[in-house]
């Protein structure tokens, strides 16, 4: 439970740095092509490091798709469990 949320935690905070044009201390402004850029990036370093990648693409999507929603989703572990579902986990 401590890791989802967590997980709610974070999506809720970069949503809300998007909607809000969150300026970082170097003057550039949170947007979802920035966070986009971020997720590939620490994506690339984990499947370089890790030779079990099957779901780094599925949790890169999930998260895309909850901080690209014009309104806050309620709850990204209700889609994340019902992915796991499908897949028989």
């Amino acid at each position: 439970m401590e890791d989802a949320a967590t997980a709610e935690i974070s999506r809720c905070q970069i949503w809300q740095w998007i909607r809000h044009q969150a300026k970082l201390d170097d003057g550039r402004i949170v947007d979802l092509r920035m966070i986009e850029n971020l997720i590939n990036e620490e994506k690339a370093k984990w499947i370089a490091k890790i030779q079990n990648q099957n779901h780094f693409d599925d949790a890169a999507d999930l998260l895309m798709k909850f901080i690209s929603n014009i309104n806050l989703k309620e709850f990204l572990t209700l889609d994340a469990y019902e992915k796991l579902v499908q897949e028989g986990y």
